[in-house]
């Protein structure tokens, strides 16, 4: 899904056959995805074969005019289809083969009755001629202003015309079955003013002058395609290209698209690109989309943030500081065109399955450049703040679908424990198979699909460690002692659960002798057990998890009523920030702002703030009490509920 610079960002993936062992462990998840679905939604009784996407874009109106065709297999001979659209798109008409259809457009649906003359089942298509308003802000299909957020530079056109789908907005800008699950090819075809170029997902077949002031560039990914990954992007770009010679030595042509402002900066921040390309492909195979392209299209819908549209992700403009500060950010959204593109998620419910793999891209890259130690630093200080996984809601079948950092950071954690349960070579061989093997690629999976494929790679059943973490709210409370027996060397640790979910987790446990370091491990599958240990030589020290292997906290640990969970973007540019935290009870809410002399600078009373199952929103606009904007710096907000408070640091650069 779409990337937000998050709290973690403080100056912000030739194998085995699948059935090598032939026993399946494990049963599908006993939870099912519910959330609320159009009709459409809910029906799979047609399957997309392929969109034609038609668009004619007036910036200076905010309009669109739109056309799509939708060829589709309908097995059952069905009378009607029923597609996804909503405000503000206004269909016009629906024909099919010449005929004109009857529709209904009613709240999220289209209904179309098709055909009897042309309608023998098997493949059909109709065509949806349609019109809507270009969205302000948000998600959809939106027109923005350039000159909003940088004033000094003077465009033609200033504006940016571009998508924002994730996850269920395709519909707000096209008729479609906008469901994770039907891929289909797709072209996108997208007049605009001769002053802007018009880009999307796949290859470019061509541009042409319309002699009457527009030009049409017509695009084709003949990769199926997600509704929620088609992309528009259109603004007055400087465009840059290379080739990148992969480790297969496939030709991979990379191309950026940027304000022009910003194209300086932008060649320095893409420049990792094809080494980070290689460094994905050593463990995931081949990059998916060679036969079109891969690279970024700038845009304001995300700011401060990305979004990992298929070949061409859309890149926030404030990511673009000529310093390569965001790398990781660059690889995080290169590592979805595997996880997540090649390997759709089948259900909204398995969003984890792009997001946690992409943050975990993430510490192995770092590990990757920097070495083991830089991993276990990325894990531990970016990605674990034990009091944060408390009152929070699941990664499986999240509520709402991207719940603040649960799908990333924790699903990135659970990735970081089944490496150090399974080894190194299974968990990578999982990896591989994962994006190569069944029909996953190019298509859909699911949560149930990896726990059975890493179940039958580990020769293990790993549903008892994948269900507590994939489903619950919180983290095993673990109480541990030990004991050495008289002769020094024989080792008794007891551990105990102190939580009501029961884990299953192996504990590393690093023992020093004179002789130097060793592991002994112990496997806790219920609420207690005691394990005893021969060691070579006498027994010097005993430390528990030293490299936070597993994801737990210590017996008696409370989570805080009141925290600040989430401080982005980190560093902020502009100087608004948003500050993301949670409460248990409706409360009066106070947030105060102290520069790095402990001076404070603005205090915000917020009034009485109801409580939500959610996070809560709080955007400060990085002034002092008297309206001036703060200066570059550190900062720290403190966030006070009665008689409790958290704190966070967070910087400004300007």
């Amino acid at each position: 899904m779409r990337y937000f610079i998050l709290i973690l960002l403080l100056p912000v993936f030739a194998f085995a056959d699948e059935h090598k062992h032939p026993s399946n462990f494990c049963q599908p998840l006993y939870k099912t995805y519910n959330a609320e679905k159009s009709s459409a939604s809910t029906s799979d009784r047609y399957d997309v074969l392929d969109y034609k996407l038609s668009l004619d874009v007036d910036p200076d109106a905010a309009l669109f005019n739109g056309s799509v065709r939708i060829r589709f297999n309908n097995p059952l001979n069905d009378n009607a289809i029923v597609l996804d659209v909503t405000e503000p798109v206004l269909v016009d008409s629906v024909t099919s083969a010449g005929d004109v259809l009857v529709f209904d457009q009613t709240a999220d649906s289209l209904v179309v009755m098709l055909s009897s003359i042309n309608r023998v089942g098997g493949e059909d298509s109709v065509t949806v001629y349609y019109h809507a308003e270009l969205l302000p802000s948000g998600n959809g299909l939106t027109v923005q202003d350039y000159h909003r957020y940088n004033s000094e530079e003077v465009l033609k056109h200033g504006t940016v015309i571009a998508s924002m789908s994730e996850p269920k907005d395709a519909r707000s800008w096209w008729p479609c079955k906008d469901v994770p699950s039907d891929k289909a090819t797709a072209t996108i075809s997208i007049t605009a003013p001769d002053s802007m170029t018009a880009v999307s997902n796949g290859a470019l077949l061509s541009d042409t002058d319309n002699g009457d002031g527009t030009h049409t560039a017509v695009w084709r990914t003949e990769n199926p395609i997600a509704t929620y990954l088609v992309s528009v992007a259109v603004s007055r770009y400087v465009h840059f290209e290379s080739m990148c010679i992969d480790n297969v030595e496939q030709q991979i042509e990379l191309h950026n698209w940027v304000f022009p402002p910003d194209s300086t900066r932008a060649v320095t921040d893409f420049a990792p690109l094809c080494e980070m390309i290689g460094y994905m492909e050593s463990f995931c195979g081949q990059y998916p989309f060679a036969d079109e392209k891969y690279g970024h299209a700038e845009f304001l819908s995300l700011i401060t943030g990305a979004m990992e549209h298929q070949t061409v992700t859309s890149y926030g403009m404030f990511l673009l500081q000529g310093d390569n500060r965001f790398d990781t950010i660059v690889l995080h959204e290169l590592a979805h065109q595997w996880f997540g593109n090649l390997v759709t998620p089948q259900e909204w419910a398995d969003i984890w399955l792009n997001e946690g793999f992409a943050t975990y891209s993430q510490a192995l890259w770092e590990e990757h450049l920097n070495g083991h130690e830089a991993y276990i630093n990325f894990m531990t200080d970016n990605l674990f703040v034990s009091d944060y996984w408390a009152n929070q809601c699941a990664v499986y079948d999240p509520h709402p679908i991207f719940p603040g950092r649960v799908i990333y950071d924790k699903g990135a954690w659970i990735l970081h424990m089944l490496r150090c349960r399974i080894g190194d070579e299974l968990f990578f061989e999982l990896l591989g198979r994962w994006l190569s093997e069944s029909n996953r690629p190019y298509h859909n999976a699911s949560t149930n699909d990896f726990v059975v494929l890493a179940s039958n790679v580990a020769n293990q059943n790993l549903l008892p460690f994948f269900r507590p973490y994939l489903e619950e709210t919180v983290v095993p409370q673990i109480r541990w002692s030990y004991s050495v027996g008289a002769d020094q060397r024989t080792l008794t640790l007891n551990i105990e659960e102190a939580g009501t979910v029961l884990f299953d987790n192996i504990f590393p446990i690093r023992v020093s002798m004179p002789t130097g370091q060793t592991f002994v491990y112990a496997h806790l599958t219920g609420f207690s057990g005691t394990y005893e240990f021969e060691l070579p030589d006498q027994i010097v020290d005993v430390e528990f998890d030293p490299e936070k292997s597993v994801l737990w906290a210590p017996a008696g640990f409370e989570s805080l009523n009141v925290a600040i969970t989430n401080v982005w973007p980190n560093p902020s540019f502009n100087g608004v920030i948003s500050f993301m935290y949670r409460l248990n009870a409706d409360s009066q809410v106070v947030y105060k702002f102290y520069d790095a002399r402990g001076r404070l600078l603005q205090e915000v009373d917020l009034g009485e703030v109801t409580v939500s199952a959610t996070e809560i929103e709080y955007l400060w606009d990085g002034r002092d009490n008297q309206g001036r904007p703060l200066t570059s710096g550190i900062y720290w907000a403190v966030m006070e509920v009665e008689n409790e408070r958290s704190v966070r640091k967070f910087s400004i650069v300007r």
